[in-house]
């Protein structure tokens, strides 16, 4: 890096996080001692940057007792330190994503939860109740444990389990977009719980009404939409649904169960989110 770039990066690091902590992270990267912010233990330059880009984008970010906390319009989400990639997740546009659905007084069936931030963003927008489903293990701790910090056991049900074509358990690469489409022979995988989407769609929601809105982000596990009879499919009023690969064969088939499809946002090549309102 240039001279004139370590200057700029160094007065941006003034801007956001005043000068006392630009010295101490300069100090760190050349004579690597460590130093504490806000309660985290600053040793690398890969989570310095992490955190500088949380502030910079209006985040409050906090350590305590080893995890990292952010404080978020909707809530509070955190990780344990080590872990503190996952929270990128809160730079996607979540708003964008599901602003446009109606949940308010409503229920949500959150396919795909992670560490719980759209749970929390529903439950924000006005949604009665959740029910979350995340198949991997460390996500859905994280999940039950940011359930817990929002005081929201209530209202948000968890379940460590994900959603499939069929009762089974899969094996899944769960490190990247859409990798429940893929089988990478060779890479490492976990086993991952899984149920049919139609026994999801008919769990005892009685107690609670119709089910508002369907959410699913779940890297390929959407085309067991396709294994759905019309009348399964049409017991939710909404979907979202984050589509990885083939739009054609999903948007055919909510089009022809009397759902009208919207374009909500485009993700990447070959990935795009759309909402699905029952006509």
């Amino acid at each position: 890096m240039s001279l004139g770039n370590k200057l700029r990066g160094f007065l941006f690091t003034v801007d956001m996080l005043g000068f006392h902590i630009a010295l101490r992270e300069a100090v760190r990267r050349v004579f690597g001692i460590s130093y504490t912010w806000e309660g985290i233990q600053v040793n690398s330059t890969a989570l310095f940057r992490f955190l500088r880009k949380f502030v910079s984008s209006g985040y409050r970010v906090y350590g305590s007792e080893e995890r990292l906390w952010v404080k978020t319009c909707f809530g509070e989400v955190g990780v344990d330190i080590q872990d503190y990639d996952l929270l990128n997740v809160l730079f996607e546009p979540l708003k964008k994503m599901y602003g446009c659905a109606d949940v308010d007084g409503g229920v949500v069936v959150d396919i795909g939860a992670y560490i719980g931030e759209t749970a929390l963003y529903f439950i924000h927008g006005g949604a009665r109740r959740v029910y979350a489903f995340e198949p991997v293990e460390k996500f859905y701790r994280y999940l039950l444990r940011n359930i817990s910090r929002n005081n929201l056991k209530d209202r948000i049900m968890a379940f460590n389990y994900g959603v499939w074509f069929r009762d089974t358990i899969i094996g899944a690469n769960v490190d990247g977009t859409g990798t429940g489409l893929r089988m990478d022979y060779g890479r490492p995988c976990v086993e991952l719980r899984v149920r049919s989407l139609e026994d999801i769609l008919k769990m005892d929601y009685e107690r609670e009404g119709a089910i508002d809105l369907v959410k699913m982000d779940c890297e390929g596990c959407e085309y067991s939409l396709l294994r759905l009879d019309e009348k399964s499919l049409r017991l939710p009023k909404q979907y979202i649904v984050e589509i990885h690969g083939a739009e054609l064969p999903i948007m055919d088939t909510m089009m022809h169960n009397g759902f009208k499809a919207e374009k909500i946002l485009q993700m990447g090549d070959l990935v795009n989110i759309y909402l699905f309102k029952r006509g």
